[in-house]
């Protein structure tokens, strides 16, 4: 696993960490959270960078993409129910409007695009398609460790919270 020994002491990089690169989550895989069929997904956006330590947006990104997204995919899992998967890699996402994922399906990559001050994945569950409208809902995990400083719980089942630092238990 990379970067195990700096996980452990709740480090989120190695080296320089305005380098997008030393992110452990940069470039990690993005896998569907559950079945369902692709309602919208961007794959386009150009990634944000570092200059003079701050964060650095490419010119017509903001055109590109409006709501600060990045590359993302949203998926209906029907009953009401749609995951949204955001900050990703450009070019990395693997699927489009119209495709059926199946759950665990590879669907991206963790990137740095949209509004975003580093790299990582957003993810949520919401009653609707249209993040304007709808809300979020609670999310359910099976199988995940919680990284908590130099201590790890497993977690057969339960939520993840915003900021948790959180480790798939699941084999690929």
């Amino acid at each position: 696993m990379r970067g195990t020994e700096q996980r452990l002491n709740f480090d989120l990089h190695h080296g320089d960490h305005f380098v997008k690169e030393n992110w452990f989550s940069y470039g990690a895989p993005v896998y569907a959270t559950a079945a369902g069929t692709v309602v919208d997904a961007a794959n386009n956006v150009p990634e944000n960078s570092y200059k003079d330590g701050q964060v650095a947006t490419p010119p017509g990104a903001d055109q590109l993409d409006p709501h600060g997204l990045g590359n993302f995919v949203t998926i209906d899992h029907g009953d009401g129910e749609f995951s949204m998967f955001n900050h990703m890699k450009p070019w990395t996402v693997r699927v489009k409007k119209g495709d059926r994922v199946e759950a665990g399906e590879h669907i991206g990559e963790i990137g740095f695009s949209g509004d975003t001050f580093l790299p990582h994945l957003h993810y949520m569950l919401i009653d609707g398609s249209d993040l304007n409208r709808n809300q979020g809902v609670p999310s359910y995990f099976d199988n995940f460790k919680r990284i908590l400083g130099s201590k790890t719980i497993t977690v057969n089942h339960g939520q993840i919270d915003s900021g948790d630092i959180v480790e798939s238990l699941a084999r690929r």
